[in-house]
């Protein structure tokens, strides 16, 4: 697993435990996710797309997923940033 975030930096899985686990959501924020989509790559891959609007800021998102027997394992994640 790799993700490129909105700020354009890579993480690692292990940076992103990390980081959520020292930074716990906060009880006033607000989430939508519109435009969702979902493509297959192949026989046991998915691509989903969506638009993620969080705490006023929105940002469009993709990411890849390996269907590996009942579970889906997060392959890959990106976030761009949309202009205000």
């Amino acid at each position: 697993f790799h993700e490129i975030g909105q700020s354009g930096s890579h993480w690692t899985r292990a940076e992103i435990i990390e980081a959520l686990s020292v930074r716990p959501e906060s009880p006033a924020s607000r989430t939508l996710i519109e435009e969702k989509r979902a493509d297959l790559l192949g026989p046991d891959l998915v691509l989903l797309t969506y638009r993620l609007t969080h705490n006023g800021r929105s940002s469009r998102r993709s990411s890849i997923w390996r269907i590996v027997g009942e579970r889906a394992e997060l392959v890959f994640h990106q976030g761009t940033a949309l202009p205000p």
